[in-house]
């Protein structure tokens, strides 16, 4: 029983981290609208 509860925890945990990455792509797509490429460039090269 508790083995197949931790299995079931473990799967919501790497589901909650999928969602988090998928959240932080959208969010970098977002606000790459607003910022010029060549801005996000040099912020690179420094």
């Amino acid at each position: 029983m508790s083995n197949k509860e931790s299995r079931k925890q473990r799967t919501i945990r790497k589901a909650k981290e999928r969602r988090q990455v998928e959240d932080a792509v959208k969010d970098i797509q977002f606000y790459s609208q607003f910022v010029p490429n060549e801005a996000l460039n040099i912020s690179e090269q420094i």
